[in-house]
């Protein structure tokens, strides 16, 4: 459906018919998310958390990504070529999916709307998906603050163009880089050391690309290595949550991966808005600094809950 939704998009004429589209293929994708638990729940117990940062590289890869790589193609072959090539590559990775992953039946017997009846419950009933949920909503919601103003910066305040905006994206890369290891350190039993250093990332590296600074190239390799940061800090912490939960009972996984992507995302929406909206008006530093509050928010609450569970 996510191929034919991307040609459909290709040939939109009109921008709510684009945003009509665009709903279609955000549903559509978010459909990649069950590859997650599908995973850990094929994985042996002392690899999952490697195993699921392995998983969620690439799904880092991915996101960080799609803005420079499009931005470059589409300046040979038209956005419009963009979405046609996209819906022929996740064709491809269709075809490749259907031949490639074993089959693998439910182990509940629940029909499906039980099932989105229960997550509600679900919900309730586990502390720490709620814990790990609300600490990566706030790191999220950082990190898209950050993706969303530091291309505005760069643009309107230094006057770089569209290529050197690429370059500064293709930055964020690296921080996947470190899932896999994020991944390890869990299997290790070093979660909680783990989390701090990952929200104490997040939170510092939005501070410090708050601070002031004037000349252009500074101003773009410094938010360049505040960016490395807090995609090291969002990537750790991802990876940590996802296997201390998925360390629970495997007929719930898929239930609870979702739960956990629907709070993040909804973290990651306002903190794009925010970012936008602080920027337009109060400007990049006070940007900056709230998505530096919002990390440390993320890390006083961890603190306190581990005191709280000691």
């Amino acid at each position: 459906m996510n191929v034919g939704v991307l040609f459909l998009m290709s040939f939109s004429q009109t921008f709510q018919g684009l945003l009509m589209m665009s709903l279609l293929v955000g549903l559509c994708a978010s459909a990649i998310q069950m590859i997650v638990p599908f995973g850990a729940s094929m994985a042996p117990e002392n690899v999952r958390g490697a195993t699921i940062g392995t998983i969620m590289s690439g799904l880092l890869f991915g996101i960080m990504l799609a803005r420079p790589l499009s931005s470059f193609f589409s300046g040979f072959i038209g956005w419009n070529g963009v979405f046609q090539i996209s819906g022929g590559l996740i064709f491809v990775l269709a075809i490749i999916f259907l031949f490639a992953l074993p089959l693998k039946s439910p182990s509940g017997k629940m029909s499906y709307p039980k099932l989105l009846a229960s997550m509600l419950g679900l919900f309730v009933a586990t502390p720490i998906l709620r814990q790990r949920g609300f600490y990566h909503f706030l790191a999220f919601g950082a990190f898209c603050l950050f993706w969303i103003v530091s291309p505005l910066v760069l643009i309107e305040k230094f006057g770089f163009g569209a290529n050197a905006v690429a370059l500064f994206t293709l930055v964020g890369v690296t921080g996947a880089l470190c899932a896999p290891i994020a991944g390890r350190l869990a299997d290790a039993g070093k979660s909680r050391w783990t989390t701090n250093i990952a929200l104490l990332c997040v939170g510092f590296s939005m501070l410090l690309a708050a601070l002031p600074i004037q000349n252009a190239w500074g101003a773009f390799i410094w938010l360049a290595i505040c960016g490395i940061v807090l995609d090291f800090g969002v990537s750790l912490n991802l990876v940590v949550g996802q296997r201390m939960i998925y360390a629970l009972a495997q007929e719930i996984r898929a239930r609870l991966n979702a739960l956990y992507m629907v709070m993040f995302f909804i973290g990651g929406a306002l903190g794009s808005y925010l970012g936008g909206y602080v920027y337009a008006h109060w400007g990049y530093e006070a940007a900056f600094c709230l998505g530096g509050l919002m990390g440390l928010i993320a890390f006083f609450t961890f603190r306190w809950n581990l005191r709280k569970n000691h």
